[in-house]
């Protein structure tokens, strides 16, 4: 079997998302291809590339060769001068992105169109749970609770939004829509704090979620997984952290070359962890999520709410799945599913015939 590994990205994430890569590497059976993802947005041939250092050797990325994808075109290229030869036709595309330009949708979009197969979700789950004001939306939609926020628009900054945060109440967290990994987020106290909060939130998006920063409350995941039909929830995880909210630093232990937080309680048990997990499930199915997702959760006293949806979490999340699965038997059954759910793809009717173009202008 030929698998594409595909990971990196013109994304904030891009590190992270070669660790995570790596840490699958081994996990994968049959033959590996690994097409990276540059900063600058370009595919690349990952040859004798095999720490994550390597990817901190510009020269290195330099000299990898070019990689092309043609539509509707399982064959995958590589660039010989001007032409193109042959890599491989892949049986699937192990997704391993993290942040936009790679989890958002749009990769995925790239090989529906090129009819290749591949892990995680497809273009519209990823799409929605990127961008954070999108989700909520979503989660609203199926009545699940998520925390009050305003949604600010880069140049639209004006005396009515101030109004509108007052209303919500001081303090609050200000949030890039369409990024992760804590990277951008500040909390402001009071209005001359939430100005500098969305000057540094729009130096990475155009949208800014703003949401009411809650009182003696914790973080707590859960990971989903569908396979063959059914959907399993995993136990809860609590990430432990002395900051006002978890950091890029708390959530990944660069040291320990490790995609999984490097401080936390698992498994972990409270009040609502039965009903979490069914609310994770119930969100996995509305949205038709694919492949391991994790569900991160903001808990209080007496209520939780929805935070996040992860569509391709940092190393699959596996440390909340290996008292289940080895990791590669996680690996397996998401290559066998994304290959799966791509033959009903294509046993489906895309082209219907008609006359419109045959007569004068367009009339039927």
């Amino acid at each position: 079997m030929d698998v594409l590994l595909m990971y990196g990205g013109k994304s904030c994430e891009h590190e992270i998302s070669i660790v995570t890569a790596k840490q699958v590497l081994p996990n994968i059976d049959g033959k590996v291809y690994e097409i990276y993802l540059t900063k600058e947005g370009k595919f690349k041939l990952a040859k004798n590339m095999s720490r994550p250092q390597d990817f901190a050797d510009q020269q290195k990325i330099n000299n990898l060769q070019n990689v092309a994808f043609l539509p509707d075109d399982k064959t995958v290229y590589i660039q010989k001068g001007k032409k193109l030869k042959k890599l491989c036709t892949p049986d699937c595309a192990v997704l391993c992105f993290h942040g936009v330009n790679g989890e958002d949708g749009s990769v995925q979009g790239l090989l529906q169109l090129c009819g290749i197969a591949h892990t995680s979700c497809d273009v519209c789950a990823s799409a929605v749970s990127m961008d954070k004001s999108i989700t909520k939306s979503f989660l609203r939609g199926i009545c699940v609770p998520v925390v009050d926020c305003v949604v600010a628009i880069k140049d639209k900054v004006d005396s009515f939004l101030f109004d509108k945060v007052k209303q919500l109440g001081y303090p609050v967290i200000t949030k890039p829509s369409n990024l992760g990994s804590s990277i951008g987020i500040s909390v402001a106290k009071n209005q001359s704090e939430l100005a500098r909060a969305l000057k540094v939130a729009f130096a990475f998006d155009n949208t800014v979620v703003i949401e009411k920063a809650l009182q003696n409350c914790f973080d707590a995941n859960v990971s989903v997984f569908g396979y063959q039909g059914k959907v399993y929830a995993s136990l809860l995880e609590k990430p432990v952290t002395w900051h006002e909210f978890l950091s890029f630093e708390d959530k990944y232990d660069g040291a320990k070359n490790s995609m999984a937080y490097s401080k936390r309680v698992f498994p972990f048990e409270c009040e609502f962890g039965e009903q979490m997990q069914n609310v994770a499930k119930e969100i996995y199915s509305q949205l038709g999520c694919k492949g391991v997702v994790r569900i991160d959760f903001l808990v209080c006293e007496d209520c939780f709410y929805v935070n996040e949806i992860n569509t391709i979490p940092g190393s699959f999340a596996y440390y909340l799945w290996k008292e289940k699965f080895d990791f590669k038997t996680l690996v397996k059954m998401q290559i066998e599913e994304g290959m799966t759910l791509q033959k009903q793809k294509e046993k489906l009717t895309y082209l219907y015939e008609s006359n419109v173009l045959k007569k004068p202008n367009g009339k039927k």
